[in-house]
C-alpha cells in the first residue's frame, strides 16, 4: 500500500544524486542549485498526486527530465558570456556580406542569418541592410559600410554610415557606436554616425547622443550635426529631421503592415520615416483618421510614394506641404 505521506519524504540526497547524474557541466551557483532542487521537488510532488498508480520508475524519469530542462534553460543559457545570439536580419537590399569572425570567409547574408558577437557585416555599392539587435535596437547600414558587432549594445563602425533607432515601446535600450575616432552613445534616440578617412560625424534626429574621444566629451541633441576632425576640432550645425542627408534610410525602411491598420498608425510611421510632421486641418479630421482602417499592401512602394497611394484609398487628401510638414483634410 502506498505511503499517504509520501509527498513529505522527498530526499535532498535523492535530488542531489539526480543532479549529479544528468549534469556533466560546471557546477551551477548555489542559488541556482537550490532553485533547481525546489523545482524538482514540486514536479515530483505533482507527479505523485496526478499519477498515483504509475510505477515508481516512470515518476523518477519525469523528475530527471525536469532537472535536465532546468539545468539546460537556467544554467546553460543564463550563464553564457554576453553575446549577440539573437541579432536578426530585418531587411537586405543588394549585395550584403558577413563573416562570423576576422578569420572566417565572407558569405552572402540572408533573412535567416544569425549574427553572433564578433561577426562583421559589409555592404557594397547600392546595397543596404537593416539589423535588429538583441536589445531591440535597429541598425540600418548605408551602402559601402562595414561594421563589427561587439556585443548586444555595441558596434564598431570602420567605414560608411550607420543609422540607429530604438523601439519606443521598449525601455532600457542603448547603443554605443565605436569608431577609430571615438564613441557615440545614444540616449533613447534616432541618430546617424558616419566615418570618413579624415573625420567622423554624428547627427541626431531625436533624443540625445553623448560623444567621447580621448579628452573630448560633448553632447549632440535632436536637430544637430557634429563633424569632428582628427584633431578633434568640431563643427556644429542645425539639421532638420527631414534633411536630405536622412533620405538614404528610405532605401531600407522598416515596413509597416497596413492591412487592418488605422490611417493614423500609417501616418505616424510615415512621419517617423521621413521626419515630416503630419498636420490635420481640424480636430474632426484627426479623429476620423483614427477610425479609418486601411487594406492592402505596401510591397514595392517607396516611403515617399506610399503616402499618395494610401491616401487615394481614403477620403483624405494633401492640401498643403513643405519640407517639414504635410497638411491633410477630408
Amino acid at each position: 500500500m502506498k505511503d499517504p505521506d509520501i509527498n513529505s519524504k522527498l530526499s535532498e540526497e535523492h535530488i542531489a544524486e539526480i543532479l549529479k547524474r544528468v549534469s556533466r557541466r560546471d557546477k551551477p551557483a548555489a542559488e541556482m542549485s537550490s532553485s533547481i532542487k525546489q523545482s524538482v521537488k514540486t514536479v515530483w510532488q505533482q507527479e505523485v498526486a496526478l499519477h498515483a498508480g504509475v510505477r515508481r520508475r516512470n515518476r523518477w524519469l519525469a523528475i530527471a527530465a525536469s532537472v535536465c530542462l532546468a539545468v539546460g534553460a537556467g544554467f546553460l543559457f543564463n550563464t553564457q558570456p554576453g553575446g549577440i545570439s539573437s541579432t536578426s536580419v530585418a531587411q537586405v537590399v543588394g549585395n550584403i556580406e558577413y563573416r562570423a569572425s576576422a578569420q572566417a570567409d565572407w558569405a552572402p547574408i540572408g533573412k535567416t542569418t544569425v549574427l553572433e558577437t564578433d561577426a562583421e557585416v559589409r555592404s557594397g555599392i547600392g546595397s543596404y541592410s537593416a539589423l535588429t539587435l538583441a536589445n531591440g535596437m535597429t541598425l540600418r547600414l548605408d551602402e559601402t559600410t562595414a561594421i563589427r558587432l561587439e556585443s548586444e549594445s555595441q558596434v564598431y563602425l570602420s567605414l560608411g554610415g550607420l543609422y540607429a533607432e530604438s523601439d519606443k515601446k521598449l525601455a532600457g535600450q542603448s547603443l554605443v557606436v565605436n569608431t577609430e575616432f571615438g564613441a557615440a552613445r545614444d540616449i533613447g534616440t534616432e541618430f546617424e554616425v558616419r566615418v570618413s578617412p579624415d573625420y567622423w560625424r554624428v547627427q541626431v534626429r531625436d533624443g540625445l547622443v553623448n560623444i567621447n574621444a580621448d579628452e573630448f566629451n560633448t553632447t549632440a541633441q535632436a536637430g544637430e550635426r557634429l563633424v569632428i576632425a582628427r584633431d578633434q576640432s568640431v563643427e556644429r550645425e542645425a539639421l532638420s529631421a527631414s534633411d536630405t542627408s536622412w533620405q538614404w534610410t528610405h532605401r531600407v525602411h522598416q515596413p509597416i503592415a497596413i492591412e487592418g491598420a488605422s490611417l493614423s498608425a500609417y501616418l505616424a510611421w510615415w512621419s517617423d520615416e521621413t521626419g515630416r510632421r503630419i498636420v490635420f486641418k481640424n480636430n474632426e479630421d484627426e479623429i476620423a483618421a483614427t477610425r479609418t482602417i486601411l487594406h492592402g499592401s505596401m510591397n514595392n512602394l517607396t516611403v515617399d510614394d506610399s503616402l499618395e497611394v494610401v491616401l487615394s484609398t481614403t477620403d483624405f487628401e494633401v492640401v498643403d506641404s513643405d519640407s517639414d510638414q504635410v497638411i491633410l483634410t477630408r
